[in-house]
């Protein structure tokens, strides 16, 4: 089937009609619809492209960068706000290069001679965008207009040229994207009436996924069960196979799993499985997890249809959380579990990657399902490559680390408070976070910009009572900042001895103005 034949079957399917132009398809919020990408990508595969088949093969990670753009046109601020991030980000390949190179030589800018050199470079594309419309009517215009530029005292500043380019690169960005994602006119390649206002964009949205990927990796903590999962992700998209996960619920695996899809979602998707029975739940689902929102028009079969489609064409990943809820949590003996065989026909036996996170409760029920319905789970089971199973007891080091990560900016000997007060606890991440979040609600509640010692205090006796955890013995020493590397388990002792909050208390007001503050928002 070709593209254009595939693409009308897809409308059809979703009841909308089919539009001409890509940027109608990608609408006024510049949205990148998943199945025409994954259509366009299928094509080149397929080498209905030739010439974005080598584009694509000379550039192995444009695939990945367009897939990156489909999803960050549905978060918040959309395109637009992956355009800001970029001019963030490469503020060298913002603007003219010709202006770039050009050092102004008067005191308020460009001089005039300056200013010819610069204008004569500038084509029609630029002046229609400064506001002079009628330049491709004849040539002799074009060169009014660049002679009421250099005498109409516009565009002296360097500054000028460069929020002129920003303001211009954010509006075009939506529109260029959704063309070059959804259209199948649109090859890979910069040309002269791309994004001029910036050098290599597409080169640099390549560079850009590394950035992303390190910036949201800092948003939680490095812990070992973390880099555990990561390997597990890598192997499992590397060799499009199916692994499972089995951890206890209190080790953190949703917010790993959570933020690795976050990092790279130009490689692999999240999905958690609603609970109860209803399989429209788990369709809806499973198409939020490409970004789009399910339309009242489409059904279920479709947006079931269209999401496996979508998975097969792009190559991505499908992280599946909760995976407990595959099978129905109430059945009889002739119940089948529907999401599971359709995970398991549409997904797995098609070679797209799925990690499967589950419980060890969660195995246990379907050990119960298999019994009393006589379900064969091995058809399931025997399609898995690898098991892996995490410790129920979270490392004490990695409590140290969620404790750390948090307290950034504080001194160390807090950081050590709230883990020695949390390790010995049941939920031990958990109550990490809710003594942090309750010594924040006390310094905001007493108007302070950072967390004080009185509201750590305060937190711990609130969250984790010292009768529940006993008096450690020992000592620990006060630093300005956390480290970047964990301490060691001697460091854990004496986390929850009153004495020691005294004398971080008194270390702490010797060096008040030194400390690096945090605010609690």
């Amino acid at each position: 089937m070709s593209y254009s034949d595939t693409i009308t079957k897809l409308n059809q399917s979703a009841g909308r009609p089919r539009m001409s132009k890509a940027y109608e398809l990608a609408g006024a919020g510049g949205f990148i619809r998943p199945d025409l990408l994954a259509a366009k990508l299928e094509a080149i595969q397929m080498g209905e492209f030739p010439r974005m088949h080598l584009q694509l093969r000379e550039r192995p990670r444009l695939a990945e960068a367009l897939l990156f753009a489909q999803w960050k046109s549905y978060q918040s601020g959309g395109l637009q706000k992956l355009a800001r991030e970029m001019v963030d980000a490469f503020p060298q390949r913002i603007g003219l290069r010709s202006v770039r190179n050009m050092k102004p030589m008067g005191r308020t800018g460009f001089t005039d001679i300056q200013m010819w050199t610069l204008v004569e470079g500038v084509d029609s594309r630029v002046l229609r965008a400064m506001g002079y419309p009628a330049v491709d009517i004849d040539e002799s215009v074009a060169d009014e207009a660049r002679k009421d530029l250099v005498l109409g005292g516009r565009f002296r500043n360097p500054d000028e040229w460069r929020d002129f380019a920003v303001e211009k690169f954010i509006t075009m960005v939506p529109g260029y994207l959704a063309h070059l994602c959804q259209s199948e006119f649109a090859e890979f390649s910069e040309r002269e009436n791309d994004l001029w206002c910036f050098d290599g964009f597409l080169d640099a949205l390549i560079d850009y996924l590394d950035r992303h990927a390190a910036v949201t990796a800092g948003s939680i903590a490095d812990t070992s069960i973390r880099e555990r999962m990561a390997n597990e992700f890598s192997f499992t998209q590397s060799q499009r196979i199916a692994i499972r996960i089995i951890g206890d619920t209190r080790i953190g695996k949703t917010t790993i799993a959570t933020n690795l899809c976050a990092m790279w979602p130009g490689k692999m998707r999240y999905l958690e499985v609603p609970s109860g029975q209803d399989m429209s739940a788990f369709d809806r689902a499973l198409v939020q997890s490409l970004g789009e929102l399910p339309t009242p028009t489409g059904t279920t079969q479709h947006l079931r249809q269209m999401a496996q489609y979508c998975y097969r064409a792009t190559g991505l990943m499908l992280v599946v959380d909760e995976a407990q809820f595959l099978y129905p949590s109430n059945f009889t003996e002739r119940t089948r579990p529907r999401r599971l065989d359709f995970l398991r026909t549409a997904f797995i036996d098609q070679h797209v990657p799925c990690v499967l996170i589950t419980t060890p409760q969660g195995i246990e029920d379907w050990a119960s399902f298999d019994e009393k319905t006589h379900y064969n789970s091995d058809q399931f089971k025997g399609r898995l490559s690898l098991t892996v199973d995490f410790p129920k007891k979270v490392p004490e080091e990695d409590v140290n680390k969620v404790a750390v990560h948090l307290m950034r900016g504080y001194p160390l000997a807090w950081a050590q408070k709230i883990a020695g007060r949390a390790f010995n606890t049941p939920t031990s991440l958990k109550t990490v976070q809710a003594i942090y979040l309750r010594a924040c609600w006390y310094s905001q509640g007493a108007h302070r910009e950072q967390i004080s010692i009185e509201d750590l205090r305060a937190a711990c006796d609130d969250i984790v009572p010292l009768a529940l955890v006993g008096d450690l013995p020992g000592k620990v020493p006060v630093t300005k900042t956390a480290p970047t590397t964990p301490s060691t388990r001697k460091g854990f002792a004496g986390m929850s001895r009153p004495s020691d909050f005294k004398d971080t208390d008194e270390a702490v007001r010797g060096r008040r103005d030194d400390a690096v503050l945090l605010k609690s928002s």
